[in-house]
Formats: structure tokens, C-alpha cells, sequence
């Protein structure tokens, strides 16, 4: 007999399967889907992440100032590994006291199960007798917020072992909604999971939500079904969370012997997503023991993303205070050839954090941005953006495609490109001479986005120092041609091709075409221009021997970066008597705009406005009450200023 519950005035309603068609057509009722059992996390961990390095100077990164939130079993605050360590407990075990596997206190924040008090330990712990050198990753951290989610089971026959600890899904979410409405915390571990059949699931799309809405970062536990491929565990599913496997350190303080632990979940998700994230040490880690004033060593990804989770609290104090920031520096961090099913993109190592360029900015759909610098003889970038569910979670979620590609900037070769389509990380790995000038290029390859949005934020992590945004290449034309000539004589026409970008342009051809009954001339191979440079290069054509009006149009064109350039200038040209027609032409051809509803107007865009054959007189108008352009009227050559002003516009595109 399927059993569905709930929540009607503070009472559980149980209904029989007959019920259930009635209600999932109930419009109240978003989604209906079986209840899940949760449990810890529990096989290993282990500490060294290089955290060191970033708490001594000229850094001084120790977590001072941040709050971290641990969802978990509670914690035993009088533990002297949380002396000096400011500790905020909660309790929400409001579902799991129903249980009939419940063996816990639901009045009291104190952990009875052990899990919780550990995996604070990782994250804030301090010295204590014995352990005299042992600090949790974040150890000055500001605040730590022991949220009691999860609880001590007893041993039913078939259903539930003795000391387990267990986590209904309503006690997480009340845990949460506490976080996020009455804590400062934008860091959220969750040392849990369950193994569930599926690529994506209602949990893991209002992990996505909240992470999205709110800006919070949630670490989570990989699982540890290893080592079978595609454990990964519910909630760590979820594409805006950082999902950690965990590392053996061997019992030693190398890293070059650590592997991944055999029972760490491995990836790729059902669907063939990239999770889990990365790795950390979670084998045989002491941490604070629950049950006495020692330290006790517990193994299991449980153990690996405290670990995350501290090193998150260090960024945050260091500045990256950006979720999708702190996501992209922590995983290029890692030491890693790609992505890997045990490990996600490599193993933290914090010594690797200072160096970064860090990019914060929001790509609009079908469009491209570049970023320049030079190599190191190894270059790493990740890029990184969220997947957006919907306040409803039976509506697929909107989820745009980023990607990323690298080229040596010289010579226009593509030296490395990361395009799953399917995943909201991209990586790219470059290795060369070390000073080679390399160019790096996000591309948003959706025509439109989904949801109502006109830019999809994203975040790019640099190993190095120094990397700028430069503008795209981009090909200009002028030409200078006689408005008249008289028939069959030799026409010389003058056209500048011109590079008005931040980065070169490549095989550029400069070609006239001709209408029909005029012999065609062969176009000018440019080769590349350089940011600011210009080739000028004149076509002789022989004129027909009938009077016309003919309609001549010179180009440019070019590629950079797997991207096509082209320019272009229409030429009028009178050929024997009559009066010359005169023709404008204008570059570029088209604007466009983007602002923020109720900000500030966007900067002007100039356009070139040119007459054939001499000066010219114009006016320019628009039919737009938010677009002005100036001067109203002139004379080629002239520039025109056009100007978005959207004021109350509501938000859109037009």
C-alpha cells in the first residue's frame, strides 16, 4: 500500500494510492515523488589541502569574518576542539521524530550520533590535549551555524541499523530556509546523500533554486557507493553545488601517493554529467569525537567536503566573495588532467589559489567575449555558470550553453576547447613556451535564452596573474572611387581594410564586387592586421562602353578565433552622361544596446556616415522615443552619436 503524506493545518494526512491521481491534479501541488531516506556520509577525510599556505602572510586567510552552516547531526558545543569557536546551534527534526527509527532528541541542537560534530571539527576545529597542531581548515572562523537536520537511528530488523544517522527531506529544507532567511552564511555543507536512479531529481533542482536565488555556495558529499560509475549520490546532483570525492592521503604528508578512496562515489551522473566536482582528503581524518574530549578519525566524502567548505570560508575572506567566483577558483585549484569519474576536475590544493585572475560578468545570448595573457608554461581556466529552476520544479529548468576555447594569439591556432553542451563547468588546459601570448574566448552558443533572461552570468577563473578582457577583432572598409567616369575608361578605386579591435585579424581578403558586363578583378590577399593597423590597396577596373548607373559594393573579410569578420561599402558609379545618384552609406550597419531596467543609460555608439562621390547631404531620424541620434542633419563625412535612453522601460527586448 503506497503511502503519500502531507502537510495540512500541522497534521500528516495518509492517503491510499487510489488518492494519488486526485491529488497530483491538485494545482497546490507541484510535484509529487517518493520520500527519501538520507544518511551520512560516513568512510574518511583528511586535511591536507595546503590550508596553511593561505593562512600565513602576506595572505592571512583563516576564515576571520565568515559564517559557515553545517547541516548535519547537531554538534557537542562543550567539546574543546570548539573553544573560542563561535557557535550558533539549531535544531529541525520536526519530520524525523515521527519516525519509528528515531532515537535522537528533537528539543536539543546537541549532536547523539557523531557525524555533525566531526564534520564541524573539519571545517573550525582547534588544538586540544594530544592533538596539539590538529585546526580545523577554516580555524578563525567568524561564525559556525550547526543547523540539526539529521538524527540517531535504532535498530529495526529490515529498515534501520543501531547509531545510523538518518535525514528525512522536509527536516533539510526547514534547516535551509533557517540558513537563508535568519543566518549570514553563504556557505552550506551537506554532509549527506542518497543514491537515487536517476540523472536529476526534485531535491537537486531546489538545491539549483536556492543556490541561484539566494547566491549561497553548497558543498556537498559525493557518496559512497564506490567505486561503481554513476554513485553519485542526490543531492550532490545538483549542478550549482561543488561536489567532493574523497582522497586517501596515504598516511602521508606527500600528496604524489594520495589516490581517490575506492568507496568514493564515481561519476558521471546518469544523464553523462561531469559531477563529482573535486576532490579532497577524506580518509582517516581526526576530527572532534562526540562522545568524549578526544579526536576520532572517520572516513568517507562526508569528511571531504568540510574540507571544501573551510576552503570556501579562506575565499571568502580573500575577496572571492562570488558564488560562481568561488566555484570556478576552487575547482581550477585543483590538481587535475581534465575530468575524471573519481575525482571531477582534481584534487584542492590551496597553494595554487593567490595567482588567479578572477572574471565576474553575464554573456548575452549569441555572443562571444575574449581575454588575453600570457602563458606559463601551463595555463588553466574554468568557467563557470548555473543551471536556473523555476519556483515551480515540475517546469524544466532553463539551462544555457557556455563554452570555452583557447588559441595562441599569434597565430590564430586553436590550442584547446571545452563545448559539452551539457554541463555548467567548462576547463581548459594549455601547456607551451612559457611567455606565448594566448587568447581566451567564452562563447555563449544559444541563439536566445530561455525564461525571460537577456544575459546569462557567468564567472572565469585564470592560474594567472595579469589576464585582461580585450575587445574583438573587428574589420572596417573605407573607399574612395569617382563619382562619374566617362565609358570604357580605367577606373581606380581606393579601399583601407582596418582592423578596429583589440586582437588581430587573419586572412583578410579585400574584394570588389561588380555588377554583370564589368570584367571581375582578383581581391587583394591582406593577410593579417594588427589591433589599430590598416592596408590600403586600389582596384583598376576598365568601365563599360554603355552609360550606366552601376552599384559596386567592396568587403573585407577575414577570420579570428573561429569567428568570421567581415566589413562591407557600397560604391556608386556613374558611367557616361546623366546626373550622379548619390548613395550614403554608414558603419557599422546595426547597434545594439543593453541595459538594466531602472540603471543607468548604456554609452553611445558612434556611426560613420560617408557620401559617394563627394559630400552629401542628410538627415537621420528614429521612430523610437528612446532612441535619440545627433545631429538631426549634416553633411558627409560626418558621425552620428546614437543614444539609448530606456528610462521606465520595463525589461525586454526590442
Amino acid at each position: 500500500d503506497l503511502r503519500a503524506s502531507l502537510r495540512d493545518q500541522g497534521q500528516d494526512v495518509m492517503l491510499g494510492i487510489a488518492a494519488l491521481d486526485a491529488l497530483a491534479s491538485d494545482p497546490d501541488v507541484a510535484e509529487i515523488f517518493p520520500r527519501i531516506e538520507y544518511r551520512t556520509q560516513v568512510l574518511g577525510t583528511v586535511l591536507a589541502l595546503n590550508a596553511p599556505f593561505l593562512w600565513e602572510g602576506p595572505y592571512n586567510l583563516t576564515g576571520a569574518g565568515e559564517t559557515v552552516a553545517v547541516l548535519d547531526t547537531g554538534i557537542r558545543r562543550a567539546h574543546p576542539a570548539f573553544n573560542g569557536v563561535d557557535v550558533t546551534s539549531e535544531v529541525f527534526l520536526n519530520d524525523a521524530a515521527g519516525s519509528d527509527c528515531f532515537s535522537d532528541l528533537a528539543g536539543t541542537g546537541e549532536d547523539r550520533q557523531g557525524h555533525g560534530t566531526h564534520v564541524a571539527g573539519i571545517v573550525a576545529g582547534q588544538p586540544i590535549t594530544g592533538f596539539d597542531n590538529h585546526y580545523g581548515v577554516a580555524p578563525r572562523l567568524g561564525k559556525l551555524v550547526s543547523v540539526k537536520v539529521g538524527f540517531r537511528t535504532r535498530a529495526i530488523q529490515g529498515r534501520c541499523a543501531e547509531g545510523q544517522g538518518s535525514f528525512a527531506d522536509r527536516d533539510i529544507l526547514s534547516g535551509i530556509d533557517y540558513v537563508l532567511t535568519q543566518t549570514a552564511a553563504k556557505i552550506i555543507n551537506c554532509s549527506f546523500g542518497a543514491e537515487i536512479p536517476a540523472d536529476d531529481d526534485p531535491q537537486s533542482r531546489i538545491f539549483d533554486r536556492l543556490a541561484d536565488v539566494f547566491g549561497v555556495t553548497f558543498v556537498i558529499a559525493a557518496g559512497n557507493s564506490g567505486p561503481r560509475a554513476s554513485t553519485v549520490g542526490t543531492p550532490g546532483l545538483a549542478y550549482n553545488a561543488i561536489t567532493v570525492a574523497n582522497i586517501d592521503i596515504q598516511r602521508t604528508a606527500e600528496r604524489n601517493d594520495d589516490v581517490v578512496n575506492p568507496s568514493s562515489s564515481r561519476g558521471p551522473t546518469r544523464g553523462g554529467r561531469f559531477k563529482p566536482d573535486l576532490a579532497a582528503p577524506g580518509t582517516n581524518v581526526f576530527a572532534a569525537d562526540y562522545a568524549s574530549n578526544t579526536l576520532v578519525p572517520k572516513t568517507g566524502t562526508s569528511m571531504a567536503a568540510p574540507a571544501v567548505a573551510g576552503a570556501a570560508a579562506l575565499l571568502r575572506q580573500g575577496g572571492v566573495t562570488d558564488p560562481l567566483a568561488l566555484k570556478a577558483v576552487l575547482i581550477n585549484s585543483s590538481e587535475g588532467e581534465g575530468w575524471r569519474p573519481d575525482s571531477g576536475w582534481g584534487y584542492l590544493n590551496l597553494q595554487r589559489v593567490p595567482e588567479h585572475t578572477i572574471v565576474r560578468s553575464e554573456m548575452p545570448p549569441a555572443s562571444v567575449r575574449f581575454f588575453k595573457g600570457a602563458l606559463g608554461l601551463t595555463l588553466r581556466a574554468t568557467l563557470t555558470w548555473n543551471r536556473h529552476p523555476f519556483e515551480d520544479i515540475r517546469t524544466s529548468p532553463v539551462f544555457h550553453d557556455l563554452d570555452l576555447a583557447a588559441y595562441t594569439r599569434l597565430d590564430n591556432t586553436r590550442a584547446g576547447v571545452s563545448d559539452s553542451g551539457q554541463n555548467n563547468v567548462e576547463q581548459i588546459l594549455v601547456r607551451g613556451p612559457a611567455a606565448t601570448e594566448v587568447v581566451l574566448k567564452v562563447v555563449a552558443a544559444n541563439e536566445r535564452f530561455g525564461g525571460g533572461m537577456t544575459a546569462e552570468p557567468y564567472a572565469l577563473a585564470i592560474s594567472q596573474k595579469g589576464w585582461s578582457a580585450v575587445e574583438a577583432p573587428r574589420l572596417a572598409i573605407e573607399c574612395q572611387a569617382p563619382a562619374a567616369v566617362a565609358a570604357s575608361a580605367t577606373v581606380a578605386i581606393t579601399c583601407t581594410a582596418s582592423n578596429r579591435g583589440g586582437l588581430e585579424a587573419f586572412r583578410v581578403n579585400l574584394g570588389l564586387r561588380l555588377p554583370a558586363g564589368i570584367t571581375a578583378v582578383d581581391p587583394f590577399v591582406i593577410g593579417t592586421i594588427a589591433p589599430g593597423a590598416s592596408v590600403t590597396r586600389t582596384f583598376n577596373l576598365q568601365a563599360p562602353a554603355q552609360n550606366a548607373e552601376l552599384a559596386l559594393t567592396a568587403s573585407a573579410a577575414g577570420v579570428a578565433y573561429d569567428e568570421a569578420l567581415s566589413a562591407t561599402q557600397p560604391i556608386a558609379l556613374r558611367v557616361g552622361g546623366g546626373a550622379t545618384v548619390p548613395v550614403l552609406s554608414a558603419a557599422p550597419t546595426a547597434v545594439s544596446f543593453r541595459a538594466t531596467a531602472g540603471g543607468a543609460a548604456p554609452a553611445p555608439v558612434a556611426v560613420e556616415v560617408r557620401g559617394s562621390g563627394g559630400a552629401v547631404s542628410f538627415t537621420a531620424r528614429t521612430a523610437e522615443n528612446w532612441l535619440r541620434v545627433t545631429p538631426a542633419a549634416g553633411t558627409t563625412p560626418a558621425t552620428l552619436q546614437i543614444a539609448a535612453t530606456p528610462g521606465s522601460l520595463a525589461a525586454g527586448t526590442r
